[in-house]
């Protein structure tokens, strides 16, 4: 049985939303990919899903374009002025992410075996693009590991946002209670769109001189190629021997090319074109449950939760101790290292549901700007950053 292209892309639409749905009314404590994950697992193992159904939908392809985007399209929202203004948030996510990629990766062999061990830390601290980027980097390697990622990503929200949640309707309290009307009340309510922060180099840039009604999605997406263009062309020509990631180069060069003015921050955002690329990796994530037999996948399951029992407790005590260490709250620390486990948009959903908390508009206004920088951190530094540097090391070791 195999189903038209029309009625593929139908289909993969029908779950998609039907899994977006779902996780919106149950407030994503059960995340979005994971619903989908078991919409596919269970149409796959009953035979009423086609396994071919995703890749005769196209969306295979549009993932392969989103494995080489986002990398970069995440590099260009690195904020510096932003991280140094919140330099200890800064520093207890990097120590965090540390602490937990050296427990998974030394301390766990014993139970998931060194190949597991090595794969963990990086989907586990990133977003869909870290866990494409290990999924695919073992598939020829290792082809029965290559499901271990992208199951990753499934659950990582049924950890992170109960414990993000609970500890930020604490810290909003404490908030809320040390109000005061005379303090400054500007925040940034939309994390992607609405932080202007920026370095001289980036609001004079090139980019800055190009009209905006030029600036279509093929703008937007041809600038980032031309970015990964580049980052292959260095890789290819000088930098192989060296042995570094591919993706290491890309993020570097995204990061640069941002901050020199050559490329708009979120790019994707700016294009509309974040959405439909993000539905692109749910179809590499869709595809890969569909080629991984069953028991394969199910055998999993048990260390997948014992991998994510391990990363809440490690980054609840690092909360904890950053807390101590930094001067403010177990709360405020518990929620900006376990926000280390997830990021937008469910993030901006959590921003403005604690917001919700506040009684009159300026309550609002003042919580959401010292929300801010907890969820946005991790984010930043540690989902779109550093996981990708810890899965591009890790998998030289498999």
């Amino acid at each position: 049985m195999s189903w038209s292209f029309e009625l593929s892309f139908f289909i993969f639409l029908i779950i998609v939303f039907a899994s977006q749905a779902l996780a919106v009314r149950l407030h994503s404590l059960v995340p979005m990919p994971l619903i989908m994950g078991i919409f596919c697992i269970i149409g796959f193992a009953l035979n009423i899903i086609p396994k071919d159904f995703v890749v005769n939908s196209n969306m295979t392809a549009v993932g392969t374009i989103a494995f080489n985007v986002f990398v970069i399209h995440n590099a260009t929202m690195i904020d510096i002025s932003f991280l140094k203004e919140h330099s200890t948030d800064a520093i207890a996510c990097i120590l965090g992410s540390l602490i937990l990629t050296c427990i998974l990766a030394l301390c766990t062999k014993g139970i998931l075996g060194q190949k597991l061990s090595l794969l963990s830390p990086g989907p586990v601290l990133g977003s869909g693009a870290s866990c494409a980027i290990a999924s695919y980097s073992v598939k020829s390697t290792h082809p029965e590991l290559s499901v271990y990622p992208w199951m990753i990503f499934m659950f990582q929200g049924l950890f992170s946002v109960p414990v993000v949640t609970w500890a930020l309707k604490r810290e909003a309290k404490i908030i809320l209670n040390n109000y005061n009307d005379s303090e400054d009340e500007t925040c940034a309510l939309n994390p992607i769109e609405n932080n202007k922060r920026s370095n001289l180099l980036h609001i004079n840039g090139l980019c800055k001189k190009v009209p905006s009604a030029y600036k279509t999605p093929a703008y937007y997406l041809g600038t980032i190629m031309i970015a990964n263009i580049f980052s292959k062309y260095l890789y290819t020509e000088f930098l192989t021997p060296y042995k570094l990631n591919t993706n290491v180069i890309a993020l570097c060069i995204g990061f640069i090319f941002a901050q020199l003015g050559f490329l708009d921050k979120a790019p994707l955002n700016k294009s509309d074109s974040f959405g439909l690329l993000l539905m692109g990796l749910m179809g590499l994530m869709a595809n890969t449950l569909a080629n991984t037999p069953l028991d394969s996948i199910l055998s999993l399951f048990g260390p997948i939760i014992f991998v994510f029992s391990v990363s809440t407790l490690v980054l609840i005590l690092c909360g904890i101790a950053a807390g101590r260490l930094f001067g403010y709250s177990s709360y405020r620390g518990i929620a900006l290292m376990a926000n280390c486990m997830m990021g937008f948009p469910v993030n901006e959903m959590l921003l403005q549901n604690v917001a919700r908390l506040a009684e009159s508009d300026s309550e609002k206004e003042y919580l959401a700007k010292q929300i801010f920088p907890i969820l946005n951190t991790g984010t930043m530094l540690i989902v779109n950053t550093i996981s990708i540097l810890i899965v591009s090391i890790m998998v030289n070791f498999i």
